[in-house]
Formats: C-alpha cells, sequence, structure tokens
C-alpha cells in the first residue's frame, strides 16, 4: 500500500509532497482528500522559481526558491 492510500484509509485531509532534494530544483504538489474519502485530489503544483499562497491544510506562503539543499542557491 502507498502512503497516500494509507493516509486516506485514516481520513488524513491533506498532504504535500516535495520532489526529492537531491533534484537541485524539486517541486511541491498539495493533495487534498477527495469528497467520498477514498484516495487525493492535487489542488497545487509549484515548480522552481514560484512563489504561492496556499490556503490548506493552513495559510503559508510558499517559495520554492528556498527549497534548495545549502550550497545549490
Amino acid at each position: 500500500m502507498t502512503k497516500p492510500a494509507v493516509y486516506a484509509d485514516q481520513q488524513i485531509p491533506y498532504f504535500w509532497r516535495i520532489g526529492s532534494l537531491d533534484d537541485p530544483a524539486p517541486t511541491l504538489e498539495a493533495h487534498r482528500l477527495d469528497p467520498g474519502g477514498t484516495g487525493y485530489l492535487r489542488y497545487a503544483a509549484l515548480r522552481p522559481g514560484e512563489k504561492r499562497s496556499l490556503e490548506h491544510p493552513w495559510p503559508v506562503s510558499v517559495d520554492m526558491a528556498e527549497f534548495v539543499l545549502p550550497g545549490r542557491r
């Protein structure tokens, strides 16, 4: 079973997935539990260089330029 399936089974309402930090420019995908509670829907995807405000699971401003390992800036 994959983690998202386990999360859905436990009714966890939101999760974020960040691409590999080995990648010099990782991405972020934000997911929310679908209304039926059986899987997840992607509600946001941020690519390298993007900055965006997200409302869930809490209001936050995400700047993807900050998602890099030290020494790679």
